[in-house]
């Protein structure tokens, strides 16, 4: 028998079951874990898309999770997921679906702001520390831009103790710029603008039970005088770079920071389209979100990603739900259990069917860069051996060690080469 969490691993076969080539490189590319192939595969639009995507047929596919059943332990606890609720999606507005203009008061004009130089970053980075000791805000309704904004808005303030309403962020935003309230699907601009002009209250000032799908209720004036003491500079709006450049070293680059950009580290604004195989229930209770085999989102969210890592030469995004502490209690990755996290994988954020939006909160001066700086192909450069090794001058001594490995076996022939 084999321990859950190996089961857990994305990509990760174990010796005693049979896979075929195809299916094995499909768990590997798509970020799949056994568990997850083993859950997804009770759906049959979904069973139908991993037979696809790994050029296997039913029976192959019998045959594997068939084994895979008799290799999971017996009554294991950790397989008995309570149910998950989570709240009503699209709470971002598809890119197709944008229609209102934003005003540019207030932010700078959209970023394609590469230097010609080099940033080096760790291998793996993250910000949990200011949310590790929060307690978690579960939001009610479709709220989650206002959640996500409040997160980037409560780093960049250096809130470790405190939440501020993501509700407020989200709802008021949208009643000042005149939307209809209740809201619906919106984006982070609207709300980080909303959060430069009017500010953001803490949450015991408008708590999530102030969310009602068929009223609003309007912040009182404690709430309202609050928010005008807790503002951001400005925000920098990076939708129109998805798809048109490689954003993850970018995006890697903002999370970490910039000393020679003169940018501090933040956390990433981002909206995202919503794949059946995210709302499994391995998948929310292991927090790893599979690169999609759906053809289409079932709906629009929005989150924080806080940090990166690297698993089994795979690079990750972490990111911070607002669903409840459930999302993410059994990672395999040795993260907190209890923060709601989730786990990218680097490739999904390459696709602009599914990756959304891009925002950040900013200080005047770092609006600057973003603005003023043109864009070049330069990218980031990750630290240590693992990322540095394919570097000019590695390259470079690897040609030179191997062009006189050859020129010796001329000179020195025999088997003992």
């Amino acid at each position: 028998m084999l321990r859950i969490d190996r089961l857990r691993q994305p990509g990760f076969v174990p010796r005693q079951l049979a896979v075929p080539p195809g299916l094995r490189k499909s768990l590997h590319d798509r970020r799949l874990s056994l568990l997850q192939l083993r859950e997804l595969a009770g759906n049959v639009a979904l069973r139908a898309a991993v037979r696809k995507s790994a050029g296997i047929t039913e029976s192959d596919l019998k045959r594997v999770l068939s084994t895979l059943d008799s290799l999971v332990p017996a009554g294991d606890s950790t397989l008995a997921v309570a149910p998950i609720q989570i709240p009503p999606l699209d709470g971002i507005v598809r890119p197709e679906q944008r229609t209102a203009a934003l005003s540019d008061s207030g932010r700078p004009p959209i970023a394609r702001f590469w230097k010609k130089r080099t940033n080096v970053l760790p291998g793996e980075f993250d910000h949990l520390d200011i949310f590790r000791y929060k307690p978690l805000i579960a939001q009610r309704g479709p709220d989650c831009v206002g959640h996500a904004c409040r997160n980037a808005v409560e780093l960049q303030l250096n809130i470790c103790d405190r939440h501020f309403s993501g509700l407020f962020g989200w709802q008021y935003a949208m009643h000042e710029a005149g939307y209809p309230i209740p809201p619906r699907g919106t984006w982070p601009a609207v709300v980080l603008e909303g959060i430069v002009k009017r500010g953001i209250c803490w949450d015991e000032l408008y708590p999530e039970e102030n969310y009602h799908e068929d009223r609003y209720i309007a912040p009182n004036a404690r709430a309202l005088a609050d928010a005008e003491r807790h503002k951001i500079d400005t925000f920098v709006n990076l939708r129109s770079l998805i798809g048109e450049l490689d954003t993850v070293d970018l995006m890697c680059m903002l999370l970490y920071g910039s000393g020679s950009l003169h940018l501090k580290g933040r956390v990433l604004v981002i909206g995202v389209g919503v794949p059946e195989e995210w709302l499994l229930p391995e998948s929310l209770v292991s927090g790893v979100r599979p690169i999609p085999l759906s053809d289409q989102p079932k709906a629009g969210h929005s989150l924080v990603l806080v940090g990166y890592f690297h698993h089994r030469g795979q690079r990750w995004f972490i990111g911070l739900e607002n669903w409840g502490d459930k999302i993410g209690s059994r990672n395999p990755f040795g993260y907190p259990r209890n923060l709601g996290l989730c786990f990218i994988p680097a490739e999904f954020f390459r696709d602009p069917k599914w990756f959304w939006d891009l925002a950040i909160s900013a200080t005047h001066a770092e609006a600057t860069v973003f603005s003023a700086a043109a864009a070049t192909t330069a990218v980031p450069a990750l630290a240590g051996s693992a990322f540095r090794a394919w570097t000019w001058r590695a390259q470079l001594a690897l040609g030179a060690a191997a062009g006189s490995l050859g020129l010796l076996r001329l000179m020195f022939p025999g088997n003992w080469w």
